[in-house]
């Protein structure tokens, strides 16, 4: 009985131990806003644009498990075809990296419906996903 109680008493001490998740820790919210806090201002449509201009045809992708081209399905593009957003991730650190993750999704999926769009109309770029 000793022994169950030994080797159980570190799983339940740790079962209920608080965890925190989220820090408001201002070191991590000043580095958050240095890598993301440009899409507040970000214009998806002109940036796509430019980057047509330019030739690069790469879709706009954020980092978590692995890179995903938001709106993209992932059968439909390799990861040299992604340009990630610097700064994503699936973990949050604090409430102003949830939402400036959450601004780089959208800024993502925007971005790439521009390129799609382009390179289907003018290179024949077809991902169906029957």
């Amino acid at each position: 009985m000793n022994k169950v109680l030994l080797l159980t008493l570190p799983l339940l001490l740790t079962a209920c131990a608080r965890i925190e998740y989220v820090s408001n820790d201002a070191d991590t919210e000043a580095r958050v806003k240095e890598s993301l806090g440009w899409l507040y201002t970000a214009d998806p449509a002109k940036e796509a644009s430019t980057a047509i201009a330019d030739g690069d045809y790469r879709f706009r992708g954020v980092y978590g498990y692995s890179v995903s081209a938001p709106g993209i399905p992932n059968a439909c593009v390799h990861y040299t075809d992604i340009n990630p957003i610097n700064g994503t991730s699936d973990t949050r650190a604090s409430y102003e990296e949830a939402k400036l993750n959450a601004i780089a999704i959208q800024y993502a999926t925007y971005y790439n419906f521009y390129i799609r769009r382009y390179l289907a109309e003018h290179q024949g770029w077809d991902c169906s996903t029957k």
